[in-house]
């Protein structure tokens, strides 16, 4: 069906900078595997190019490949495999352990952490504080601060909002499992996170659970959990009931 391939949530695949890692007829589980595959060839040869020269007060090990032109700044701890292309800009502080690839004008704010295998697109965005591990973050997604994206696949122009989780294993360990149109599909994958079709926004302090696929321009409101498939365009509001009562003034210490 056609709401299991990538095409459902992904429209703009010839945008993106490395070739081949996005086809409308693939699973999200085939395109995590090209993924690392990516990863593992064309990305370590690239990063044994010779590039601009590590400013000082970078920790760069292992091969390491900046283009003229991408900003790091001081406190930055590479670990390559890595490619940070022109534009690009990693503040101070951040960690970059490869296999990773930073597009294009992508930033990444301080105290991120880059996992292996994660590749962001041109104008991607990384927040403060924020853990991303095996993603592919295509052009123009940001994820704020605060926020974890594991084994994800995120669209042209996503969001993710701060302290938002995108959860990456099921508490028996067990394959990642999502029911799309009353079909239950095994994804093959014991690790599994989230894919957020294009112009999708999560709002601060959401959970997607292991597995979810949320179709383009869905809307996830502040503070929401979500499970399974979401159809293009929907938006989702959490129910709450609150309960407030008087108390007595207190001066606390």
């Amino acid at each position: 069906m056609k709401e299991a391939t990538a095409g459902y949530y992904f429209k703009h695949m010839d945008e993106f900078p490395v070739a081949g890692l996005l086809r409308e007829d693939a699973t999200a589980s085939e395109i995590l595997a090209a993924l690392k595959s990516f990863c593992d060839g064309a990305l370590r040869e690239m990063a044994k190019h010779k590039g601009a020269e590590v400013p000082a007060g970078v920790t760069a090990v292992g091969d390491v490949y900046l283009a003229p032109g991408a900003i790091v700044k001081p406190g930055v701890v590479i670990e390559g495999p890595a490619v940070i292309c022109a534009g690009a800009e990693t503040k101070a502080n951040a960690v970059l352990e490869g296999p990773v690839y930073v597009g294009e004008g992508a930033s990444v704010a301080a105290h991120a952490y880059l996992r292996p295998y994660t590749v962001l697109g041109r104008k991607a965005g990384v927040g403060h504080g924020s853990e991303v591990k095996n993603c592919l973050v295509q052009n123009g997604a940001k994820i704020a601060s605060l926020a974890f994206a594991g084994d994800s696949i995120l669209g042209r122009g996503a969001r993710v909002g701060s302290g938002t989780i995108l959860a990456n294993r099921r508490f028996d360990q067990s394959n990642a499992r999502v029911k799309i149109l009353g079909e239950l599909i095994d994804l093959g994958r014991d690790f599994f996170g989230c894919v957020l079709g294009d112009y999708c926004r999560l709002g601060a302090n959401c959970v997607t659970l292991p597995g979810a696929h949320i179709g383009a321009f869905c809307r996830v409101m502040p503070m929401t959990a979500v499970r399974g498939f979401l159809p293009e365009a929907t938006a989702v509001t959490a129910s709450q009931h609150l309960e407030a009562k008087p108390v007595p003034p207190m001066e606390l210490k």
